[in-house]
């Protein structure tokens, strides 16, 4: 994304990099944190996706739920301080299959911090999904 004033007219120029579809693209320096997870995962309770760096902005969680979780399965998006943070199990709704669930959480981060998906309930016997932490 590219911006600039034109003094002149008193107004913002913004351009905007295109993305499939015609969407925007992500902002230069995007850096993304992905990981996958399944009923497997659930029994640990929580399962580490990676660390945001320093200073980094949190500005969209995805959770994509390739096959839907059993055995009343919850999930949450966040950190140790905060582990709903980034995404709250009212938002992620893991027993539906073919979904993808976005938050903007707007959040930065001061010090290096990990990031996990946390499994507060459930006992399930099938489900898969996949989640991506944008940030720059």
């Amino acid at each position: 994304m590219d911006i600039r004033k034109d003094h002149a007219r008193g107004i913002v120029i913004r351009t905007i990099t295109q993305g499939p579809r015609g969407l925007p693209g992500p902002p230069a320096g995007v850096v993304n944190l992905s990981g996958t997870f399944d009923f497997s995962d659930v029994a640990a309770g929580e399962m580490l996706i990676g660390t945001c760096l320093a200073g980094k902005y949190v500005f969209r969680v995805s959770v994509v739920i390739d096959s839907e979780f059993d055995g009343g399965t919850v999930l949450e998006i966040g950190d140790t301080e905060g582990h709903a943070r980034l995404m709250t199990s009212e938002v992620a709704q893991p027993g539906y299959a073919g979904t993808t669930f976005r938050t903007t959480p707007d959040h930065r981060y001061m010090d290096n911090t990990d990031v996990y998906i946390y499994f507060p309930a459930g006992t399930p016997t099938t489900g898969s999904g996949r989640v991506i932490i944008y940030s720059f």
